[in-house]
């Protein structure tokens, strides 16, 4: 989102903020704006506007949201990401061969680069995590 201006329209301003919004908001020259539904909704249904650009990560939006508006945003998609942040956060504290459940890793090579991939799984309450790592090897400068 680039800001091309600023401009005051209390009744705009009462729409929640959403990372997955259902609308969006198309100014109509300088004086009026318009709310634009993006898919169909249900009676009822609360109005929501993306205050940050949508198409950024996780802690980009988080942080923008954080910084501009002062507030930590609990939609589901961030819900979402946080929950997925919140398994990555203890892999990255143990190495892959002591994950509890099963561990392998795998090497490619080619002349010009290379690349490994580590999966790791691990058994949590009863359900079963995996993730996968592939990261490009650089040379060194």
């Amino acid at each position: 989102l680039v800001s091309v201006g600023v401009g005051l329209f209390p009744q705009a301003a009462l729409i929640n903020h959403s990372c997955i919004p259902n609308c969006i908001v198309k100014f109509n020259g300088l004086h009026s704006l318009s709310i634009r539904s993006l898919r169909k909704m249900k009676a009822g249904e609360e109005l929501t506007l993306s205050y940050v650009d949508p198409a950024t990560t996780f802690g980009k939006r988080k942080l923008e949201l954080l910084s501009t508006f002062r507030f930590d945003c609990h939609c589901p998609r961030c819900e979402w990401q946080q929950g997925v942040a919140d398994l990555v956060v203890p892999f990255a504290n143990e190495p892959p061969s002591s994950s509890s459940s099963s561990s392998s890793s795998s090497s490619s090579s080619s002349s010009s680069s290379s690349s490994s991939s580590t999966i790791i799984s691990k058994k949590e309450d009863g359900l079963m995590y995996t993730l996968s790592f592939s990261s490009p090897v650089c040379p060194n400068p």
